[in-house]
């Protein structure tokens, strides 16, 4: 399913360049997983962090 972007001002309403800019984004992200520059973590492990870091500052969280 692809990603519909409403609009970005800096790029106008040029679909192809918008489609172009993401993919290059995507693109880019890939490439840092692949090469071990960033790693990706579960939804659980980051709710994980978030809690222990709210709780640090001690920022009650809403259910």
């Amino acid at each position: 399913m692809p990603v519909i972007i409403e609009h970005i001002p800096w790029i106008g309403e040029d679909s192809d360049a918008v489609e172009s800019v993401w993919d290059a984004e995507v693109t880019e992200r890939v490439k840092d997983v692949k090469e071990g520059r960033v790693t990706l973590i579960s939804g659980a492990e980051f709710q994980c962090g978030t809690d222990a870091l709210f709780a640090e500052l001690g920022i009650k969280r809403l259910a």
